[in-house]
Order: structure tokens, then C-alpha cells, then sequence
């Protein structure tokens, strides 16, 4: 535990990290991603890069935006479907990872844009079916830092790329969604659960224990007791 505190970084366990090891929203390893603390998920293997918001498209017709792409790159449109955006040009704005070794970059080529089938853009070699370096815009909400994407959005990417979301992927996202929205959901209905017993009873025991080991004929029985019990 002492050599944890002294040399270990707690931000590499609960900060959401992305595809280059940075830390959304920190400092870390001298690079600063302070100005963008949330990750926005790229594929389904949890690789994702980091954004100043998440999108959310409270404001904008549908839940996906296909002809935006989010990539390891930045925000990605191809010349074939210029102007059939719903989403301005700044709407997502993505930390710069020009000098990244591991970036990918998307063309023409390997992100097409289908403007009449996007299941076929969903099939090309930057998506790669969910496991690639690219994807759709997405309205999604802010879990613990990450965004995670609307049951909404889950829908309308199945119709739009003709139940292209088979398999793993689609569990995998489904499971993602649900996780947070289960996690976020539990911690705000029991949050006088989790205060009073993480607070309120440790206070209570504490001053009991204390009470306790101060009295001459309990105080060997205490010590003793809790010696054997832990």
C-alpha cells in the first residue's frame, strides 16, 4: 500500500484511458489531456480517443450521424458525401493525435462513405465491422468520463447498416451501455445506502471500538479479538 501511494498514479485506474495509453483529462506520461476529459469509444474493443464533450444530439434529427466519422485521427468526412452531414463541422472536438506512432489516418479509401448503404461503409477497412479505428458519430452520455452510447443510437445503427451489428459487437456495446447506465443508476438511487453505511455506521463502530479498548477489563478481550478475527 505505501509503495502504491509513493510511486503508483490512481488516475491509470479510474481515468478512461485511450488508444495511445493518455489519460483522459490528465497529465500523464507528459501529455496533457486536460482539455479533453472524456473518451469517446471507437471500436468495441474498448479503444477510443479523447473529446472535450460527448455528443449528445438533443438538438440534431436522429441518434447517428454516418456520414461523420470519428476516428484515431480526429473527425473524419469523406469528399463522396460532402454536405449530407446533420452535425456542424466543430460539433465533436477530439484531441490532436497527429504525432501519435499508433495513429491510423482515414482516406477515401479505407473509410468510403456509403451514402445510400451506410452497412457498406460499416464493412470497409477503417471501420472493419466495429473493430477498426473509425466510426460513426454517435449521441451518446458522460458515464465516469466515457462515452457511452444511447439505447437510441444502438437502434438506428442496426436499421442503418441493415443489421450489420451481429455478434460480438453488438453484445459488446450492448453490455457497455448497460454496465454504466446500471453502475451511474445504482450509485444515485442508494446514495443515502452508501453514505450512511460508508460514513455514518464506520463513525459509529469506530467511536464503539475506541469506547471499548479504553476500559481496563475489555481492553485485552478487543485487541485479542481483533487480532484473531482479521
Amino acid at each position: 500500500g505505501a509503495y502504491a501511494f509513493e510511486h503508483g498514479d490512481y488516475k491509470v485506474v479510474i481515468g478512461p484511458m485511450d488508444y495511445e495509453g493518455n489519460i483522459c483529462g490528465h497529465t500523464f506520461n507528459g501529455t496533457d489531456m486536460t482539455d479533453y476529459p472524456n473518451l469517446y469509444y471507437v471500436n468495441a474493443i474498448g479503444s477510443g480517443v479523447c473529446v472535450k464533450e460527448c455528443p449528445n444530439f438533443d438538438n440534431v434529427t436522429g441518434s447517428v450521424d454516418p456520414y461523420t466519422l470519428v476516428t484515431f485521427d480526429g473527425i473524419f468526412r469523406p469528399s463522396s458525401t460532402a454536405g449530407l452531414s446533420v452535425l456542424p463541422a466543430d460539433f465533436i472536438e477530439v484531441a490532436d493525435y497527429s504525432e501519435s506512432d499508433l495513429v491510423h489516418v482515414c482516406t477515401d479509401a479505407t473509410c468510403s462513405v456509403d451514402s445510400d448503404d451506410p452497412g457498406k461503409t460499416f464493412d470497409s477497412d477503417g471501420m472493419a465491422g466495429g473493430y477498426g479505428y473509425a466510426f460513426f458519430a454517435v449521441d451518446s452520455v458522460s458515464y465516469f468520463g466515457r462515452c457511452v452510447w444511447t439505447k437510441s443510437a444502438l437502434v438506428e445503427i442496426s436499421n442503418r447498416t441493415n443489421d450489420a451489428l451481429g455478434g460480438g459487437f453488438s453484445d459488446a456495446a450492448s453490455f457497455a451501455g448497460e454496465f454504466w447506465s446500471d453502475a451511474y443508476g445504482d450509485v444515485y438511487k442508494a446514495w443515502h445506502i452508501v453514505l450512511g453505511m460508508g460514513f455514518g455506521a464506520t463513525v459509529v463502530v469506530s467511536f464503539l471500538y475506541m469506547y471499548l479498548i479504553r476500559a481496563p477489563c475489555l481492553t485485552e478481550l478487543v485487541v485479542w479479538g481483533s487480532i484473531f478475527l482479521s
